[in-house]
């Protein structure tokens, strides 16, 4: 085999190494991540460091010299109880006491929303001093490390990653602990640079202009002013750059004020822009109400609730399409009359009521309320003098209860006859808003047809009585 050999001599000689001691360490105490620096003589780089006849930790430092190192409490001696520090042949004079990690929370952070790259400061207990052991997740987003931890783990600091840019707002989560908060995470600042038009009354769609709105509609919130109610959006393009939304109802009597979009919660913290033009809203007005006030609208308002047992706006608008289930003006005078179903005789009343909650709804022409009040109290006078009249014929006031269960009238509205079934013979009597009788007339029991042709178009009371006892019914003649 090929050999080369020097022509010199090596010469090895015995070298003294420095005895291991240990002659200090501190802190005497701490949880889990707790850096602990241990001074003395010997130490080398592949040093371990044990607590009893507890498993061993490396050291992560050990200066030049050998005569410091540093290691960090593991999560193996929590719970032990105090022990010497030993290192190979080394023992400390003083104990170490391990202690149980503080329990993990969180209390706070700041800020509550940013854009990636934001610095959040989390506060609570429990926090691993080691930075890169805190993983801090936002709902199913990924997580991030914090970069910073301070010295007993009660504060951390960690940057927004990109990747939570196109997450909702979700509480910051750090291991088992959760915030109370949400933090919103967005991609572009939140702004408004315009909106249009400027004024509208209810139902007005108003285009919203700006930057970093929400791509879900349901996660902008838009205020008016310092009210306490809001509107969402019912559309917004695929950059978050423009939104439209509708004024709501309950704006109508609002004062004009700037426009607030927020982005998912009106809390302190959440993104907010103001517009820097207020918006006017009108109430709904129409030919017989110029002027739109919030009077005419509230008389208008009660007047209905008095009919429908329905005594807040907002109800009110909601309930009167429900209560006529109509959406043309011969079908919600019949209709709103069936619905409401009053035992007196107003068909005036009625009338009146439907044509003018039909006119806010569709801004036909409709009475005003002075022609309301008028109208009502001719129809008392007019309710006065059909009793008389009924009291004159039959020798008594006829008393009004109701036999729906036995007695059946249609169609409603009808154009060319009545048909009317009863269990008994049956007086039949037909009145115009004026309470004049225009037909009197027998049938016996069973289904009998009564021809209409004859009369004009509008409300008609159609009176039955079985011996006694009468019942009416409002019908509308087309």
């Amino acid at each position: 085999t090929p050999k080369a050999i020097s022509t010199d001599n090596f010469t090895p000689v015995d070298v003294e190494r420095t005895a291991l001691s240990i002659t200090n360490f501190t802190p005497k105490t701490g949880p889990p991540g707790t850096v602990v620096t241990v001074t003395g003589t010997g130490f080398r780089s592949a040093t371990y460091i044990h607590l009893g006849s507890a498993g061993s930790v490396s050291a992560y430092e050990v200066n030049s010299a050998g005569t410091a190192l540093k290691f960090r409490v593991p999560t193996y001696w929590s719970g032990r109880l105090a022990d010497p520090i030993i290192i190979g042949s080394a023992i400390s004079t003083d104990n170490f006491t391990p202690v149980e990690r503080t329990a993990l929370s969180i209390t706070g952070f700041t800020p509550k929303t940013g854009l990636p790259g934001t610095v959040v400061t989390v506060t609570g207990t429990g926090f691993d001093i080691r930075p890169a052991a805190n993983s801090i997740h936002l709902g199913s987003a990924g997580s991030v490390s914090a970069y910073e931890v301070n010295s007993s783990g009660t504060e951390l600091k960690f940057r927004v990653p990109g990747s939570w840019s196109e997450y909702f707002e979700y509480p910051i989560r750090i291991g088992s602990a959760s915030s109370n908060d949400n933090f919103t995470p967005v991609q572009t600042a939140l702004s408004i640079t315009n909106f249009d038009p400027k004024t509208g009354p209810p139902g007005t769609e108003v285009t919203i202009t700006g930057t970093g709105f929400s791509l879900h509609p349901s996660h902008n919130y838009i205020r008016l002013g310092d009210r306490g109610d809001h509107r969402r959006p019912h559309w917004v393009n695929g950059d978050g750059t423009e939104l439209k939304f509708r004024v709501p109802e309950a704006w109508y009597h609002a004062s004009a004020g700037l426009l607030t979009v927020n982005f998912s919660s009106f809390s302190s913290g959440a993104p907010k822009a103001t517009s820097t033009d207020n918006f006017t809203p009108i109430a709904a007005q129409g030919p017989s109400n110029p002027t739109g006030t919030d009077t005419d609208l509230e008389a208008l308002d009660l007047r209905y609730a008095q009919k429908t047992g329905v005594y807040t706006k907002t109800e009110s608008d909601a309930k009167y399409p429900l209560q006529t289930v109509v959406y043309t003006k011969s079908e919600s005078d019949a209709k709103y009359a069936l619905q409401t179903a009053l035992p007196d005789l107003s068909v005036y009343a009625l009338e009146v009521e439907s044509d003018t909650r039909y006119a806010q709804k569709t801004d036909l022409e409709a009475l005003d309320i002075e022609s309301i009040q008028e109208a009502l109290i001719n129809l008392s006078n007019q309710l006065a003098a059909l009793n008389r009249q009924v009291g004159e014929t039959t020798g008594e006031l006829v008393q009004s209860v109701r036999l729906e269960q036995n007695i059946s009238v249609r169609p409603n509205p009808a154009s060319d006859y009545l048909e009317i079934e009863t269990p008994e013979d049956t007086d039949v009597k037909i009145i115009d808003p004026t309470a004049k009788v225009l037909r009197t007339e027998q049938i016996a029991r069973g289904l009998h047809r009564i021809s209409i042709q004859e009369l004009p178009a509008g409300s008609y009371l159609l009176l039955l009585q079985i011996g006694t006892q009468a019942t009416s019914y409002t019908f509308i003649k087309g």
